[in-house]
């Protein structure tokens, strides 16, 4: 059946890291039953890593290759892992989907992954989105994404996911406790369909405090202009 692993606020990097692990384990366990304890060194696993932005942008690539280390050391198969960078989250446009599912079908028309990793929202909803044409049989783990991000009725039963949470109310009053004198706060964002996503979620929480301090929102601003 499908799993949800919450972990809390988004800065606990470690704890995530450590659901994460014991999760993926967990799942190669299940896809090999019985072979785990007594795996063979020319024994292999495959595991695809669908990364949303990129294998270099943080805090999603530190996540990516701490993950890594720690699933080459932990694991008693060797492991083939295949990383791939889901390039239109940086927009809205979702023409070159197909292409991209046709590549990672074709690379692994031979041997299927044994798991599929995804790491953050965009790669998680473009999994979730395609799961019918994306390795359906195969299990899924999506990790460092917020749990507003999911979509937890589309969940199958080869599906997990470690998901966060972010506490914005909280951020604001602690602001507010430790700078009782704050008047505003300057709200950096930006235009992707991810942070626009964020932009009105932020705003929403804000909302709470609109009688408090004022909200002032840079979303189409450079950071030179800032």
């Amino acid at each position: 059946m499908s799993r949800c692993i919450p972990i809390g606020a988004m800065n606990r990097g470690w704890a995530i890291l450590a659901a994460f692990l014991s999760a993926c384990m967990l799942i190669l366990a299940i896809v090999s039953p019985g072979q785990a304890l007594g795996a063979q060194q020319d024994e292999i696993r495959r595991v695809l890593i669908l990364h949303s932005f990129g294998r270099d942008f943080r805090p999603w690539g530190r996540y990516a290759a701490t993950i890594r280390e720690e699933l080459g050391r932990l694991s008693p198969w060797q492991l083939d892992i295949q990383d791939h960078s889901l390039i239109t989250a940086r927009s809205s446009d979702e023409d070159p989907e197909l292409a991209f599912i046709a590549y990672l079908n074709a690379l692994n028309s031979r041997d299927s992954p044994d798991i599929v990793i995804s790491i953050g929202a965009p790669a998680a909803n473009f999994v979730q989105r395609n799961r019918a044409r994306l390795f359906a049989a195969t299990p899924m783990l999506m990790t460092a994404v917020e749990q507003r991000r999911i979509n937890f009725l589309d969940m199958s039963d080869k599906d997990t996911v470690i998901a966060v949470a972010h506490d914005y109310p909280r951020s604001f009053e602690t602001i507010l406790r430790v700078l009782p004198g704050t008047k505003q706060i300057v709200v950096i964002n930006g235009t992707s369909p991810n942070e626009r996503f964020w932009r009105d979620e932020i705003q929403k929480d804000a909302e709470l405090f609109k009688d408090r301090v004022q909200f002032i929102w840079y979303d189409d601003i450079s950071f030179s202009d800032i």
